[in-house]
């Protein structure tokens, strides 16, 4: 989903997961997974969703390739972490307050 190889030891996978959506922690590795599994991947899909139905874009995409394909169809560079990038496509295109 995120683009993170499956072959990286947890905790380089799980930094790099954080980074790309743009959360920074230092708790244990165990609370980093829960919190992103429970919480902020489900709302960063909720947002993308979203973007989704309102720019008319293809249910198949995953969520970096929709905010790629976002971003295309905006005219826009894409740029910064996962939620920033959402934030930053949900005001534009007129959307409530998204991501965590």
């Amino acid at each position: 989903m995120l683009g993170v190889e499956a072959e990286l030891p947890l905790a380089t996978a799980l930094q790099r997961a954080n980074v790309i959506v743009g959360v920074q922690s230092t708790a244990p590795l165990i609370s980093q997974v829960g919190a992103l599994l429970a919480t902020v991947l489900p709302q960063l899909c909720s947002a993308a969703d979203r973007i989704r139905l309102e720019l008319n874009l293809e249910a198949s995409l995953p969520l970096v390739e929709l905010l790629r394909k976002a971003h295309d169809t905006l005219g826009l560079k894409v740029d910064g972490s996962l939620l920033e990038q959402i934030k930053r496509l949900a005001g534009l295109i007129g959307l409530p307050e998204a991501g965590p």
